[in-house]
């Protein structure tokens, strides 16, 4: 097993939070002798810890729901859908409304978008299991969604399939494709719906100053960021559109790559 197989072994153990095997995984290493004792749990517990508060739902009358990492947030009814977004210091916020919002009130929301433990340890939240799948397919049988590939698609292997349901009226699927050193692509998709009167609020990491935005050939608005980790940097690509948020992840590519793979998606299934 080379190194980067060795990675991405340890980063599917910790997923799952498999600590025997993580730990079995690192004593692999040459410099495994030097790690403390419970270091796979150490590890796991800090990998919990960096995703907290990725998603969190808020309503009229405060938080309503949040999510931990892969976690799956409850909503519930439908409506006619409203989406607004914007950057609040390394924050990337999303609201989703069935009521006009203006800057100032996007602003109040983006300051009180927060959640903690005590959140969700209160039971303020609910939250579902991630579930990891064998293949594509046996994710959007499982989760009753059809996920839109691009028509050109990187050349990478595929690497993972994760998901969530709560209900039938919210769930998340997570596709990464790796298999090169330099090169990673994901593709997220979210679905929920609102019930009239209700507000969602998901909030994630950004680089301060990278939120722009960029329109496809085929005429689709998406938020564009950059997202920046231990483990390097990411340019992402979102829209909503129907009931579904779509997201392309790219790591490692240029600008005419990412948006030539952009250009040649097709999202009018999900209207």
């Amino acid at each position: 097993m080379n190194e980067t197989e060795m990675r991405r072994a340890i980063d599917r153990a910790i997923d799952t939070g498999n600590t025997e095997e993580v730990e079995r995984l690192l004593d692999m290493l040459p410099d495994a002798e030097d790690m403390p004792t419970g270091f796979a749990s150490l590890i796991i517990s800090k990998c919990k810890e960096k995703n907290i508060m990725k998603k969190i739902k808020i309503s009229k009358i405060g938080i309503a729901a949040a999510v931990i990492g892969l976690s799956c947030v409850a909503v519930a009814g439908s409506a006619l859908v409203k989406h607004y977004s914007l950057e609040h210091g390394n924050r990337y916020i999303q609201v989703a409304s069935d009521e006009d919002i203006d800057q100032k009130e996007l602003e109040k929301i983006a300051r009180n978008a927060n959640v903690d433990t005590h959140d969700i340890e209160s039971g303020n939240v609910m939250v579902a299991d991630t579930i990891v799948y064998n293949s594509v397919a046996e994710a959007e049988e499982k989760m009753g969604m059809k996920v839109v590939m691009p028509e050109i698609m990187p050349n990478l292997e595929l690497d993972k399939v994760e998901g969530c349901i709560l209900n039938d009226r919210r769930k998340d699927m997570y596709i990464i494709y790796g298999g090169s050193e330099t090169k990673h692509f994901g593709i997220t998709l979210g679905y929920e719906k609102l019930e009239k009167g209700e507000t969602s609020v998901t909030t994630g990491d950004i680089d301060e100053g990278t939120l722009d935005s960029y329109t496809s050939a085929k005429g689709y608005k998406f938020d564009t960021f950059i997202e920046s980790g231990e483990g390097g940097s990411a340019d992402i690509y979102t829209t909503h559109i129907g009931d579904y948020e779509y997201s392309l992840v790219f790591e490692g590519y240029g600008k005419k790559d990412m948006q030539d793979i952009v250009d040649s998606v097709d999202l009018e299934s999900y209207r």
